[in-house]
């Protein structure tokens, strides 16, 4: 089985903190509208294991409501930030340093399991899906939020990216060096053999929320030409996607699925 670069990976959190800062991790009305379409945003008193868990993304919205949730990351220096974030409102937010191919974590202990923008980083998922599946309890749910490879817009620009750009927006801690490319399919495949049904997937667009320049900063000209290329690939992604059938409609898909009741693998 292919394996991850992993100090790659930490490598790159450590970017995302020294270069954009963390705030633009936590727009808590983003996060809550994406929790809402994979249909665990009201969810209450559950066990929940943010999955990758950052800086606390999706994590903190849930604990908000009154979960008690588990993350997990493999990069120290974002655990930091989410375990502060959870002291500060006191939360039962509890953030962990740990590699999600191979969890820290008992089996059948949570109800919900939140996976946000972290199997693309793997060559392959089907070892950090099994994971998940073993820690989800019987009728538990998983839910994925995940680039959708099957968007032609944002393959296009993605593989553009890489050809052209990559070594920058590597720089700027806007992309890992383990960034694929996966079809809506590859996840549907990787979830279904690894055991979970009643799966449910779609593609949308949720309004990004871009965070504020710190008082005194000037965006280099690195910054603000990526910035614009962005902005021409969301016009370009909003047109596209008034022809486009569902799941090639939009770049983000949105899957649930959940762990079947009295089986196991």
């Amino acid at each position: 089985m292919k394996k991850q670069d992993k100090r790659a990976e930490a490598e790159f959190s450590a970017r995302q903190i020294g270069e954009r800062g963390h705030s633009d991790h936590l727009d808590p009305q983003r996060r809550e509208k994406e929790l809402e379409l994979l249909g665990i945003a009201q969810a209450q008193d559950q066990l929940v294991l943010d999955t990758g868990c950052g800086t606390g993304t999706y994590g903190l919205v849930l604990a908000r409501k009154g979960n008690r949730v588990v993350g997990i990351d493999i990069s120290s220096d974002l655990v930091k930030v989410a375990r502060n974030r959870a002291d500060k409102e006191r939360l039962s937010y509890f953030p962990l340093m740990g590699d999600i191919e191979k969890l820290p974590l008992e089996d059948e202990s949570f109800d919900i399991c939140v996976c946000g923008f972290v199997l693309h980083h793997l060559p392959s998922m089907h070892r950090t899906i099994a994971e998940l599946y073993r820690v989800l309890k019987p009728g538990g749910t998983i839910g994925l939020i995940e680039p959708n490879g099957s968007n032609p817009v944002a393959k296009l620009s993605d593989a553009a990216r890489r050809a052209f750009l990559n070594d920058m927006c590597e720089g700027m801690g806007c992309c890992s060096a383990n960034e694929r490319d996966y079809p809506h399919k590859t996840y549907l495949k990787a979830l279904s053999e690894g055991g979970f049904r009643q799966i449910r997937f779609s593609s949308h667009k949720v309004a990004r929320v871009e965070p504020k320049s710190r008082r005194g900063h000037t965006d280099s000209l690195a910054k603000k030409l990526l910035q614009s290329l962005l902005a021409c690939r969301e016009l370009i992604v909003s047109l596209v996607a008034k022809v486009l059938p569902q799941p090639y409609k939009w770049p983000t898909l949105y899957i649930t699925a959940m762990k079947p009741v009295g089986r196991r693998r």
